[in-house]
């Protein structure tokens, strides 16, 4: 299945047609959604989007506020957590009908608490037990990765089921 994006005229004359552009609506089987490759590339995206303005918002809260750094780090992931929630939802699942509260919203805003629970558990532990910034940064990036992937596999069977 594909659109066209009419929007964009660059034929010159008034008499020629428009410019069109077929774009890939669903790759899948059947044509009922993305498939997994193209949902895990577009959560990549999503995730390097989101990720930098995470990490401003983490340094502004900590450079304003006398918050702990843990603190910071919450209030941040769960601000982003709202445009990534869209994000995800509608590009990366391709979900357009309503969100529902108790079977989307809560389980994604728990998994991103969760999520930085277990980052923020893991890195506390290795900075406790002596860990150097090499080893704390590699740990860390090691952890994020693994709840990375959980957390695609957790959204994918969130966003995959049809409400009736």
């Amino acid at each position: 299945m594909t659109t066209s994006l009419n929007h964009l005229d660059t034929s010159g004359p008034a008499t020629a047609g428009p410019l069109t552009i077929d774009l890939p609506v669903a790759d899948s089987i059947g044509g009922h959604g993305p498939s997994n490759r193209t949902k895990l590339i577009r959560y990549a995206v999503v995730t390097l989007i989101a990720s930098p303005g995470n990490l401003a918002l983490y340094g502004l809260l900590l450079a304003l506020t006398t918050w702990p750094a843990i603190a910071a780090n919450l209030a941040a992931a769960v601000t982003i957590a709202v445009p990534t929630f869209i994000l995800n939802r509608r590009w990366v699942w391709s979900r357009r009908d309503a969100s529902a509260f108790r079977s989307e919203i809560l389980p994604y805003w728990a998994a991103t608490v969760l999520n930085v629970a277990l980052s923020s558990a893991a890195a506390a532990r290795l900075d406790a037990a002596g860990a150097g910034d090499g080893t704390l940064v590699a740990a860390t990036f090691a952890v994020y990765a693994v709840l990375w992937l959980v957390r695609f596999a957790f959204l994918d069977v969130l966003f995959s089921r049809r409400r009736s």
